[in-house]
């Protein structure tokens, strides 16, 4: 029995495919070779031959992908090492549930299915157990170094398609954290939120969106140093500068947030007109993102016919406001701090446009690049 549970752990092991492992067992078992109790033997060390290609899978990968392949190997191993011994009463167990009559393979088939749903059921409920026992073998290694923030991995790069398609979702959960830095900020200014913790989660997401880009930055430039197709060189460089226009985006909400903080730390008030301005702005941008983000998340090229007007109108709704506001100081004074800090709060508004009108323009240029004569006949290489 223990001889069957080796050869078949190292057979799968070197072969690295259970499945293929478990097919030449049950071609073995209908042509007579095997029996069916050294099927089971086989089938049980194919259990723990498995666990070697995921452990191979997590090498090169943060210590938690590791934890979880060594608890992988763990549970297999021991439940294996539970069932050897009492090895023969497991097969009276199974010979109870099958009539002999059956065919082998389909015995074979629900041997196997049988001690992995065993398996599952007995270690289940000692699954915090676990946890906290691996967590206490590996506690100093899992806590070194900065978490990554997200789900990009370089062996990706082997396969472009894969890695392209997912660093643009990670651009897209950078949209998602930004527009929601938007909401935050709206709460912030009409005080409808606890103000603290309004404060500490926009500080929190805008250092969020800084390490987001790093991430996809170094992920895509070594993407781009390997020889792509050309659709997918343009999409790299298309999300390097979308992630850079969200990121920048989020500096300017910050920004924004800075600046109310500036008056408040002053005991600055504005007045209602300049209050009603700001929201105003804000509730024009945020809609504007809003628009943005989904045709991004969309891929739709086409927006850009309506970004550039769309746009334009908060472009003009800024200058009215600042129009507005030089009239005011022509018959009323103001604290200088206010004519400082009111019109850069306009101009955040205004940068965060622009940013947003660049996620468009990146989206639509590498639309048209694909689109041309040259790139359209041949993928080339680059």
């Amino acid at each position: 029995v223990i001889k069957c549970v080796i050869i078949g752990a190292l057979v799968t092991g070197i072969i690295q495919s259970s499945s293929a492992t478990f097919a030449m067992t049950i071609t073995l078992a209908r042509a007579g070779v095997v029996d069916f109790d050294t099927s089971v033997a086989l089938v049980l060390g194919q259990n723990i031959g498995t666990t070697v290609t995921a452990f191979l899978a997590s090498l090169n990968t943060t210590m938690r992908a590791r934890t979880v392949a060594y608890a992988h190997i763990f549970i297999k191993v021991v439940a294996v090492l539970i069932v050897v011994p009492f090895f023969f009463v497991y097969l009276r167990m199974l010979e109870a549930i099958m009539h002999s009559s059956i065919d082998i393979a389909t015995r074979i088939a629900l041997a196997h299915t049988i001690f992995n749903l065993l398996l599952a059921i007995a270690f289940l409920p000692f699954t915090h157990l676990l946890t906290r026992f691996l967590q206490y073998l590996f506690k100093d290694k899992i806590s070194t170094g900065v978490p990554a923030l997200t789900h990009l991995d370089s062996r990706l790069h082997e396969t472009p398609m894969i890695s392209i398609e997912q660093s643009r979702l990670e651009v897209i959960r950078m949209g998602e954290i930004a527009g929601k830095m938007m909401d935050s900020l709206r709460e912030f200014l009409t005080g409808s939120t606890e103000e603290k913790e309004l404060i500490d989660k926009l500080f929190n997401q805008e250092q969020l969106l800084d390490r987001m880009q790093e991430e996809i930055t170094i992920f895509l430039t070594n993407l781009l140093s390997q020889e792509l197709v050309s659709s997918i060189a343009r999409e790299a460089q298309g999300q390097l500068r979308q992630a850079d226009e969200y990121e920048s985006a989020s500096d300017y909400i910050v920004s924004i947030l800075k600046l109310n903080l500036r008056l408040k730390n002053a005991e600055l008030t504005l007045d209602k007109e300049e209050v009603d301005d700001m929201l105003e702005l804000h509730a024009a941008v945020d809609e504007y993102f809003g628009m943005i983000f989904n045709a991004h998340r969309k891929h739709d090229v086409d927006i850009h016919i309506k970004a550039k007007p769309h746009g334009d109108s908060i472009t003009h709704l800024f200058r009215r406001m600042r129009s507005r506001l030089l009239k005011k100081l022509s018959v009323k004074q103001l604290d200088p701090l206010i004519t400082i800090v009111y019109p850069d709060i306009l101009t955040g508004y205004r940068r965060i446009k622009d940013h947003l009108l660049n996620i468009v323009d990146a989206d639509s240029d590498e639309a048209k690049e694909a689109s041309s004569p040259v790139l359209a006949s041949e993928e080339e290489l680059v």
